[in-house]
């Protein structure tokens, strides 16, 4: 009887040790599973948010593109377009054009007038 004791108790010891391993590496695989499922919602997440600022961006632009497809129905604004972008003009009207304005080049000369102007400048805060 003793004997029968003996086993029964290394049998459930083992059997115990054996359901807590099982326990222990179900408890590692949900952890492990649940961690790649955080993972996968957070770039869900960010592709989301991404895809929301496409549509905005794209609403935007599809507004400004229903204004300027609104706006081009207009004579007037055709008119315009026409004359400042395409250079019309009107029978009977003259053009005047302005030539551009070059960028004005520093010489030798520009310079010691600007230092002369500076060193004047100096003079009068003193």
């Amino acid at each position: 009887m003793l004997k029968d004791t003996k086993t029964t108790k290394i049998t459930q010891t083992i059997f115990t040790k054996f359901f807590f391993a099982i326990l222990v590496i179900i408890a590692g695989f949900l952890v492990f599973g649940n961690y790649k499922l955080m993972k996968a919602e957070k770039k869900l997440s960010l592709k989301l948010q991404e895809a929301q600022t496409n549509f905005k961006d794209i609403s935007k632009e599809k507004e400004l593109t229903q204004g300027k497809i609104l706006q081009s129905q207009n004579y007037d604004y055709l008119e315009q377009v026409a004359r400042e972008e395409l250079n019309f003009k009107k029978p009977g009207e003259q053009v005047v054009a302005f030539p551009e304005q070059k960028e004005f080049q520093e010489t030798e000369t520009s310079q010691k007038i600007k230092d002369l102007w500076q060193k004047f400048m100096e003079m009068r805060k003193k």
